[in-house]
């Protein structure tokens, strides 16, 4: 292509002149709706012109019974000194999403950005029965400032994705101490068995410190209880903040961390009775509710329905008590491993369950089908 743009004399012209030419062609290409030809640009950008990322970066992430509950206690530790067994390979970043000067800074004859020590950034990683994890050490020198509220705290933008099959979930860490769950509330897809709302399940807090800041994300084990991760199942993290990146982009997923885990057969089977178990009270607490849905259809003769109650719902709902109750009597592995796979989804989705099984009650009551 080069040689149809530029003539004979094209490898005088720069390496960012020409990504820029072809950038703009790729543009009008979309503007005219000639997708083919855009793409193929995009592809020779990608293979010429751009650095390759960094699609194979592992965290190996250990078990810590009883890990701190927060960042303050975190930062009370001696995890949080110890750089050395954070992950800190992440680089400056330009935020402004599809910008010129992001792109050229990514290009081949471009000297690397060396991250400002100055705004040193870790990540460090851990699980125990109740989740994941998550801490950031965030370096800033003008901490002082946020404390006084002369300026915005640090921010950082975040998303965790248990599987290449799986919708990830997106959230901000902004706005020290508190921490609210006000921004980046944006679900990439519906509630239902398969996806958890993010804020529905996951934790978050942060502290100042001396130097900078401290945060803290709990990713809690039933927010992803059929999504453990395994040798077959991948879990992936992105984080961008504190003017620097880990993986490009905050939503760049081929550029994102890759988690890894290490379970040993004791372990496993302690997190699948712990969630389960949580799975099992969250069900009972909704199923033996007076306000909720399965008592008014088993009780209420005005508002409920006894008789799709008894043909639909009965034997279901003895059958996940029952279960329940086995669980939390046994100790074999075995046995537990069978129930949380069998009926951890069942307590999860029991409104899903219920529902579904009273949309088919009234098509074959009314319907005939």
């Amino acid at each position: 292509m080069d040689e149809k743009l530029y003539g004979a004399d094209f490898r005088n012209v720069s390496l960012k002149e020409r990504f820029a030419l072809r950038r703009k062609i790729s543009r009008f290409a979309v503007m005219t709706r000639h997708y083919p030809v855009s793409r193929e640009i995009e592809k020779e950008i990608m293979r010429d012109f751009l650095k390759s990322p960094g699609t194979d970066m592992h965290y190996m992430v250990t078990y810590q019974a009883d890990a701190p509950q927060s960042a303050a206690a975190w930062v009370m530790t001696p995890a949080y000194s110890d750089w050395n067994s954070m992950e800190t390979r992440m680089y400056p970043v330009n935020q402004y999403f599809q910008s010129a000067a992001r792109d050229e800074a990514l290009l081949k004859d471009v000297p690397v950005q060396k991250a400002n020590d100055a705004y040193k950034t870790g990540l460090s990683i851990v699980y125990d029965l109740e989740g994941v994890h998550i801490y950031i050490r965030a370096e800033d020198p003008d901490v002082a400032d946020a404390r006084l509220g002369k300026k915005k705290s640090r921010e950082f933008e975040m998303f965790i994705r248990p599987g290449p099959d799986s919708v990830y979930n997106w959230f901000y860490l902004s706005d020290v101490p508190e921490c609210p769950d006000t921004g980046g509330t944006v679900e990439w897809s519906s509630p239902g068995r398969d996806h958890k709302m993010t804020y529905d399940y996951l934790r978050k807090d942060g502290c100042f410190t001396e130097t900078g800041y401290a945060f803290h994300v709990l990713i809690p084990w039933e927010m992803y209880a059929g999504k453990l991760p395994s040798p077959d199942r991948q879990w992936t993290l992105g984080c961008m903040g504190n003017g620097m990146t880990l993986n490009g982009n905050v939503h760049e997923l081929s550029r994102a961390l890759k988690i890894d885990f290490q379970f040993s057969p004791e372990t496993l089977i302690a997190i699948q009775k712990n969630t389960a178990l949580k799975a099992y009270y969250a069900y009972k607490k909704y199923s033996t509710s007076p306000y909720e849905m399965i008592q008014i259809w088993e009780s209420d003769t005005d508002i409920g329905d006894p008789d799709f109650y008894q043909e639909k719902l009965e034997s279901l709902i003895q059958e996940l008590d029952e279960a329940g109750e086995r669980l939390e009597k046994t100790e074999e592995s075995a046995e537990i491993d069978e129930i949380y796979r069998k009926y951890v989804p069942l307590w999860q989705n029991i409104r899903y369950e219920a529902a579904d099984r009273r949309v088919h009650y009234l098509r074959d009551r009314f319907l005939g089908r």
